[in-house]
């Protein structure tokens, strides 16, 4: 098991961002969500997807990570030297493979091979010409003579040394370089209608995970944008139903007075990094958050 393995086996549903060179690197599921989130492309690993960002954006990253609600764990020089965690980690939600980031990996690992193979070609093409230049045939490996040089052997590897040196000229010469690539823009996309949020069945008390869950499995298609769990207690917080408190460098979002006479309740419990709260809502929060979804989404 490598050191990757372990701290996914210790931190699972973590992004980890682990410090190697001039850039913070993620791979796999958290490489996914740098993906998602800021656009940064997926490129191949033996077979694994990697991607990363300099040492400068981490501030960057970490913050929109925590605006996102997703849990991370920063690791250098193989200690960890901050991690945070939420109780509604969105960690899952920004965790998949898109198309497009699949592509990007796709046409980053063709472009690999084909160096690949434009090296090795080069590399024959360079001790070719060493050898001419000591007047060796590039062929045999024996000594030239004048004459040698009008042997078809002789002619012939010139003339393939020259077609592949044109070949790279050309190629080069056609490729434009406009600067780092930028996402294209995404078109916006429509919200949940009273028609999708009428069919919601409220009852018992619910994770707000399991909430956002129950909402975006209406969605039938690309057009409605999902909506968060982070979306929602960031609104919940600014309406004072959910105030912050940071605990042993947790972040929480715990129920205040109003919060708990809506019927949000904060109950303990331990999992395999120690005790955690979580909130519940009941039945008249979740119907309380369905009748303010435009807001919450307009927020």
């Amino acid at each position: 098991m490598n050191y990757y393995e372990k701290m996914k086996e210790e931190y699972p549903e973590f992004v980890i961002l682990s410090k190697e060179g001039m850039f913070y690197t993620a791979r796999n599921e958290s490489a996914f969500i740098l993906n998602n989130v800021f656009g940064y492309h997926l490129c191949p690993e033996k077979e694994i997807y990697r991607t990363g960002c300099p040492l400068n954006l981490l501030d960057k990253v970490t913050n929109k990570l925590e605006d996102l609600h997703i849990n991370y764990v920063v690791v250098s020089k193989g200690e960890i030297v901050h991690h945070l965690e939420f109780d509604d980690n969105e960690f899952l939600t920004y965790a998949v493979l898109s198309e497009e980031g699949k592509q990007q990996y796709m046409e980053i690992k063709k472009k690999q091979e084909e160096r690949a193979t434009l090296m090795e070609t080069l590399k024959i093409q360079i001790e070719h010409m060493d050898l001419l230049v000591n007047g060796k045939n590039p062929c045999t490996g024996e000594t030239l003579k004048q004459e040698d040089f009008k042997k078809a052997e002789v002619i012939d590897c010139i003339k393939e040394i020259q077609t592949f040196l044109n070949h790279i000229y050309q190629d080069y010469s056609k490729k434009s370089y406009s600067g780092r690539n930028r996402r294209n823009k995404r078109p916006n996309k429509t919200k949940f209608t009273e028609d999708m949020l009428s069919v919601v069945e409220c009852s018992g008390e619910i994770k707000i995970t399991e909430f956002v869950s129950k909402l975006n499995s209406l969605i039938q298609n690309d057009e409605v944008q999902k909506i968060t769990a982070a979306k929602i207690t960031s609104w919940l917080v600014k309406e004072s139903y959910l105030e912050e408190e940071v605990k042993e460098d947790k972040k929480y979002r715990i129920p205040t007075e109003r919060g708990n006479e809506l019927g949000i309740s904060a109950i303990e419990r331990t999992g395999i990094n120690g005790a955690y709260m979580i909130n519940m809502y009941n039945e008249n929060a979740q119907r309380f958050l369905i009748e303010h979804l435009p807001s919450i989404q307009e927020s």
